[in-house]
């Protein structure tokens, strides 16, 4: 209650009156949201629901895309796919960011990618347009994997070189690669171009 959220009048209220209020864990998408994703880096912004249209929209977005910062948006799930194709506009789709829908409940969902991919997620229904939805998009001061020979590098690689042999089995069952590559980013993250690649990463 009371971020975002019409609770903040009964919390207000009730506690006025004498009655106790006490906080529980998981009583904020936002804090779940920046727990499970891991990308919005140690200083974030939170901006609730974005306008719906017009220049307050424009220039919040604007600012979104200039901050360093990571930030965490509520969107309703209707408005997703718009919201992500603004994003990428605004932000740039290389930016990671992440989907988070449903949280702690049963029909959880987070997927992570660029703002390219996620876009293309919501457009096509691998995100579901149900429930409630948080987005987190990447601080761009965030430190980035590590030079060849780091053990960051080594973890990273292994984890492309798996994620591209299941584009290959997905390929192998009939999939299109393009399909295949967008499929196994939305699942890990990865970028769409490196799991269409057949070569060494970048």
């Amino acid at each position: 209650p009371a971020i975002s959220d019409p609770g903040e009048e009964l919390v207000a209220r009730w506690a006025a009156a004498g009655g106790v209020v006490i906080p529980i864990p998981g009583a904020s998408a936002v804090i779940a949201a920046i727990s499970a994703t891991g990308i919005a880096g140690p200083r974030w912004t939170f901006e609730g629901f974005l306008p719906r249209s017009g220049r307050e929209r424009h220039e919040r977005l604007a600012r979104i895309a200039a901050d360093e910062r990571g930030a965490v948006l509520y969107e309703a799930p209707g408005r997703l796919a718009a919201t992500l194709r603004d994003l990428v506009r605004g932000c740039g789709g290389d930016r990671r960011a992440a989907v988070c829908r449903e949280l702690t409940k049963l029909h959880e969902q987070i997927v992570r990618g660029s703002l390219d991919e996620l876009a293309a997620s919501a457009a096509d229904g691998t995100i579901h347009s149900r429930g409630e939805v948080v987005v987190v998009i990447g601080s761009t001061a965030s430190p980035r994997p590590g030079p060849e020979g780091s053990p960051h590098a080594e973890v990273a690689a292994v984890a492309l070189s798996e994620a591209r042999a299941e584009v290959e089995r997905l390929v192998a069952d009939g999939a299109g690669r393009a399909e295949a590559a967008r499929r196994v980013a939305a699942a890990t993250g990865l970028r769409r171009r490196d799991l269409y690649q057949r070569g060494k990463p970048e």
